[in-house]
């Protein structure tokens, strides 16, 4: 008789303990929840990023070379040699607007 009488408390303070612990955890969840709600009242606002110029010396024209009047083969050849420098150039240029548009797509 004793036995049973000893079980039958251990089981009312187990349940009494359990109790107190669900009541524990509602009060907490229930004081928490209003923090956690109070701080999720953000707002996301996207703004665009400056594009930075590229520059002038890039873009600027490139200079065409003339041609000399008595047009003989040492002034094709040197045209040819102006040409080849000025599209050397050009492609220079091209290349790093490349860089910088390569340089925008990462960041």
């Amino acid at each position: 008789m004793r036995k049973e009488n000893w079980l039958k408390k251990a089981r009312l303070g187990l349940s009494i303990f359990g109790k107190r612990c669900m009541v524990i955890r509602v009060l907490t969840s229930l004081f928490l929840l209003p923090l956690l709600t109070a701080c999720g009242n953000t707002r996301t606002v996207y703004v665009t990023a400056p594009v930075a110029p590229i520059s002038a010396d890039l873009t600027a024209d490139t200079q065409i070379p003339g041609m000399v009047v008595p047009f003989t083969w040492q002034a094709s050849l040197e045209l040819n040699t102006q040409l080849y420098t000025a599209l050397g150039q050009c492609n220079l240029d091209k290349a790093a607007i490349r860089k910088i548009e390569e340089a925008r797509k990462i960041n």
